[in-house]
């Protein structure tokens, strides 16, 4: 699975734990509407935090592909070796 969809799945883990946690504790009489955005925002922004993190491992785990240099921006041979040597 990719980060993005990731990222969305632990949104909605926060999301639902969020509503839990507020339909059990806090016990909303007024504003639900208020509470509601809460937990729409807890979604949004917990997804968007999950996406980087995990975006982030999966640079990190897979470092010789995020490092690579495509054939076409490498320089002449002779240029490599004077360059690294």
């Amino acid at each position: 699975m990719r980060a993005g969809k990731w990222g969305w799945v632990a949104g909605m883990v926060l999301a639902v734990l969020l509503s839990g946690w507020i339909w059990l504790v806090v016990q909303p009489t007024l504003l639900i509407g208020a509470w509601i955005g809460t937990v729409v925002a807890a979604l949004w922004v917990g997804a968007k935090a999950a996406r980087e993190v995990i975006y982030g491992t999966m640079r990190l785990r897979n470092a010789p592909a995020v490092e690579a240099v495509p054939a076409s921006e490498r320089p002449p041979e002779e240029e490599r070796r004077v360059r690294f040597h």
